[in-house]
């Protein structure tokens, strides 16, 4: 009986690790203009609301912030969307720790390169516009790989048609 209830024990530590090791990355399964807010609550919860159609989301490895449309495209302003209501429209994660850029097997040859400002020259943004996605990193030395801070997910060129001030403009 006390061998049955080893074995159960650990047959449900095994489970609830690897239930916790699938969740930690699961916000990288978030599409912008693809996935909805019903989706990501599915994964993650409600959230806690920080601004207008914004949410944070507390997970073990970092901060996750998503913005969601509003459904209402009324300005010209290039930051708003004519997408439906609820629709991911970007993506922020914080890593608790930062981690390794190499790991993300990424080479930073292949995307744009910003600096993220004169006060942290060390701090530097690696953007693949194509893929709809940015890394920052902390760059201590030229030839460093650099360590990843966060994470950007935006929509990519194909959607461009649906900024509102190029669909209020018929573009």
């Amino acid at each position: 009986m006390k061998i049955l209830k080893i074995v159960f024990f650990l047959v449900i530590l095994t489970l609830s690790i690897a239930f916790t090791a699938k969740k930690e990355f699961e916000w990288n399964k978030i599409v912008p203009m693809e996935t909805t807010r019903e989706e990501v609550e599915k994964l993650f919860g409600k959230g806690k609301e920080i601004g207008t159609d914004e949410v944070r989301y507390d997970l073990k490895e970092g901060i996750l912030i998503v913005n969601y449309s509003d459904g209402v495209c009324e300005s010209d302003d290039e930051e708003d969307w004519n997408a439906q209501t609820g629709l991911v429209l970007n993506l922020e994660f914080n890593f608790e720790d930062l981690k390794d850029f190499g790991k993300f097997g990424i080479d930073k040859t292949k995307l744009k390169k910003n600096s993220l400002g004169e006060c942290t020259p060390q701090l530097k943004e690696y953007v693949d516009e194509e893929k709809g996605i940015s890394y920052e990193l902390f760059e201590k030395e030229e030839d460093s790989l650099g360590e990843v801070q966060s994470i950007k997910k935006f929509p990519t060129k194909e959607f461009e048609f649906l900024r509102c001030d190029k669909f209020l403009k018929g573009e």
